[in-house]
């Protein structure tokens, strides 16, 4: 923390009063950009609500004419000691092409609590970009590089921000354990056919989804595969959940297959198959079965437990039967090598797309190779 000479984030008072003129814009086009975590979801964290944090900074460039609000980022419900958070890259790319030249944050905290991610934006990313960044609460401006800048109170700030948070998440994982092994952990994503009941302690059944969900149990029930279900279900435009990343997408195989794949729809609900710990650098990892805790008859089924356990009979069948299509085509297939392993990514939504290999119908053909996006990838959809 401590430096032999001043960081290059930081201009020099002295400069800045002699060269007034050096490109700096006299009025920034300034992002609000606004934070709060899962666990303090419906509560008021000390004032750090997400309205709370709108109005601490609105105030704040109310009184400076070189500030200029042109939006508010919102990431709510998102942890700061992960960098990658939808509204946050959607601010970067603003900041990359100039619509944004200055961030206003209520304090530190909201902007990041990972003591070396904060450091690397402050000292590094913010300055190469040439943005201004201010934080309300620690009097920092970067602009100005006042005392708070010059001295240990930012890089100890966001020491403390980061050991404050993995104090926090040793705390929530040991509550939610608790919670967990004794059934009380409530809801966060409710399976699609239900929705919370009136005091949000369990799930009940909404009345057109699940009678969607029946009808999609129905018809793998006949026979119909799951290609053929997501076709049906786009062309009756069948309403998917009330989420909004689901909004104006289509029904694809993979969400077809993880509600047939859902014990919760017989009623059964499974906690604890993934686990997270941020204290040990541990973001998010799946367990094995035996870390589960099960609870039968938790709420009420929406199909019979005979079907149910039928379907999953005939999806067991279907991964074996592709199972063994691998084994016997992988010496074929070995020999479409990826040339472009991890460089190629898609243009829309940023993640790697992935290499997948295909049989020409024409058997004496051979095999081809070809770049896919992946199905699950639900904030990748361009409508046709």
């Amino acid at each position: 923390m401590g430096r032999g000479r001043k960081s290059r984030r930081y201009r020099n008072q002295a400069d800045v009063e002699a060269q007034p003129q050096s490109g700096m814009p006299t009025v920034y086009p300034t992002a609000i950009y606004v934070r709060l975590s899962v666990e303090n979801l419906g509560r008021d964290d000390n004032g750090a609500a997400i309205e709370n944090q709108k109005d601490v900074c609105r105030e704040y460039i109310r009184e400076r004419p070189d500030l200029q609000l042109v939006r508010i980022y919102e990431d709510n419900g998102w942890t700061g000691t992960v960098m990658r958070r939808p509204s946050f890259e959607e601010m970067l790319e603003d900041v990359k092409n100039g619509t944004v030249k200055a961030i206003v944050v209520r304090d530190l905290s909201r902007f990041a609590r990972n003591y070396i991610e904060a450091g690397t934006y402050l000292e590094s990313i913010f300055p190469d970009l040439g943005v201004r960044f201010i934080s309300v609460k620690e009097g920092l401006d970067t602009l100005k590089a006042g005392d708070a800048a010059e001295s240990l109170i930012v890089p100890l700030q966001n020491l403390i921000n980061d050991l404050y948070s993995k104090d926090i998440s040793r705390k929530v994982e040991t509550t939610l354990a608790i919670q967990m092994r004794e059934g009380a952990f409530r809801w966060r994503c409710v399976p699609y056919g239900y929705r919370k009941n009136e005091d949000g302690t369990n799930i009940v059944p909404d009345a057109l989804r699940a009678d969607i969900v029946r009808q999609i149990f129905k018809w793998r029930d006949e026979g119909i595969t799951i290609a053929e279900i997501a076709r049906r279900l786009n062309a009756a435009d069948a309403p998917k959940s009330n989420l909004s990343f689901s909004q104006g997408k289509p029904w694809w195989p993979i969400m077809v297959h993880s509600i047939l794949r859902n014990p919760a729809y017989v009623g059964v609900r499974v906690l604890g198959k993934e686990h997270s710990a941020i204290y040990k650098g541990i973001h998010r990892e799946k367990t094995t079965p035996e870390h589960w805790h099960i609870f039968p008859a938790a709420h009420e089924p929406l199909v019979p437990r005979e079907q149910f356990d039928r379907i999953q009979a005939m999806l067991d069948e279907d991964v074996k039967k592709r199972h063994d299509s691998m084994q016997q085509t992988a010496k074929a297939r070995a020999k479409l090598k990826d040339l472009f392993e991890g460089k190629i990514f898609c243009a829309d939504c940023g993640y790697r797309m992935y290499y997948s290999r295909h049989q020409f119908r024409q058997k004496e053909r051979g095999w081809y190779g070809r770049y896919l996006r992946s199905s699950s990838r639900r904030t990748c959809w361009i409508p046709r």
